[in-house]
């Protein structure tokens, strides 16, 4: 799994995503804090990250983003570049605002200052190989080599100067990344992911892995992931059908969200079938009405008429398994059979736009 950070305008996420393949899930979703920097420790089964919103801190979270932790939160200002150290499960960050590089345990206890002062203007990022911290300048352009131990003092050793906006430095090696179980213990999702159909997360001190969904529920066996099998809110862009979840804390989507094109208009759903209905201005004579199926990601959507002038509206016969729409080209309300067959005219207006039909009382 591929952690990352995900800042829009509003919000910032942490989310996962399962490598070779398109399925991604939020874990975390705020609009007050900033994650920055973000590290994983497949030995402890913990997610690390930096914040550097208005309450800079440092947290720490289960890898499926459960049990959120606040390890430090004073004498931090713009806390970044965070590394873990294998070796001993520290956390190693920089905050170039207070000049200053730091660790502590995994557990927020031991917090000590390995570097500070002016002679490390802008330290940015910081890496762990073996007793060694190397770390960038971004003010200075150079990459640095020093002991990794709090009570040494000695000059850093200069690996590289003359580089301009330098960001992050990371080991490519080997022992950064361990995998036998001596070092990281067993691991329930290396093999066969676990046998959950979308995500597996190894928890702390358990054998058994934790399956989750990003697109649908996870059913009662634990490992594989249903659609269309509770309630949620859909809605359209001009571009994609999309669903949340109507607890604001489970960020996961009851479906994928399906790219259907320019000029999406009105949506319904049909419970009982499991189908989303939509409206689609193509141009005159071309627009149509079409569905999805939401119990599979596989199916591709569903065209019932295509020689359509200007759907907008729509609305659905659960009862008798008819679709109403208006047009407000041809200023109509028509009805017709969900396989767009037996096609009927129900009245003229102005210029229709939205319609709502109550089946119940005819």
């Amino acid at each position: 799994n591929l952690y990352f950070t995900n800042a829009y305008t509003s919000q910032t996420y942490i989310e996962v995503l399962r490598l070779n393949t398109s399925i991604r899930l939020i874990l975390l979703k705020s609009s007050v804090d900033r994650p920055m920097d973000i590290a994983v420790s497949p030995k402890l089964r913990l997610l690390f990250w930096t914040d550097a919103g208005q309450s800079p801190k440092i947290e720490s979270a289960l890898l499926d983003g459960t049990n959120r932790t606040v390890l430090a939160s004073e004498s931090l200002s713009s806390p970044r570049g965070l590394t873990v150290d294998y070796t001993n499960n520290f956390l190693y960050w920089v905050d170039d605002a207070l000049d200053m590089i730091s660790c502590m345990a995994a557990d927020g206890s031991q917090r000590q200052i390995v570097r500070y002062g002016s002679r490390y203007p802008a330290p940015y990022s910081v890496a762990i190989f073996g007793n060694y911290m190397l770390w960038v300048d971004r003010k200075l352009g150079k990459l640095f080599q020093a002991s990794k131990s709090p009570g040494n003092t000695d000059t850093p050793e200069v690996i590289r100067d003359g580089i301009d906006d330098l960001t992050d430095v990371v080991v490519f090696d080997s022992h950064v990344q361990p995998t036998s179980a001596n070092l990281v213990g067993f691991n329930p999702c290396q093999e066969d992911n676990g046998r959950c159909q979308q995500f597996c997360f190894a928890m702390p001190e358990q054998q058994q892995p934790k399956c989750a969904c990003a697109h649908g529920s996870l059913l009662s066996n634990g490992i594989s992931c249903g659609f269309g099998l509770d309630e949620y809110l859909i809605f359209t862009t001009d571009y994609t059908m999309n669903s949340i979840r109507l607890d604001p804390e489970d960020h996961s989507t009851p479906f994928p969200t399906y790219n259907l094109g320019y000029g999406l208009l009105a949506t319904e759903f049909d419970f009982q079938d499991k189908r989303v209905f939509f409206t689609q201005y193509l141009g005159l004579g071309r627009s149509k009405i079409g569905y999805i199926t939401t119990t599979s990601s596989t199916i591709p959507p569903v065209t019932i008429a295509n020689d359509l002038y200007d759907p907008e509206g729509l609305a659905y016969d659960w009862i008798h398994k008819r679709l109403y729409f208006t047009d407000y080209y041809n200023r109509s309300v028509q009805s017709m059979g969900i396989d767009g067959q037996n096609r009927s005219f129900i009245a003229r207006g102005d210029r229709p736009r939205a319609i709502v039909v109550d089946p119940c009382y005819g």
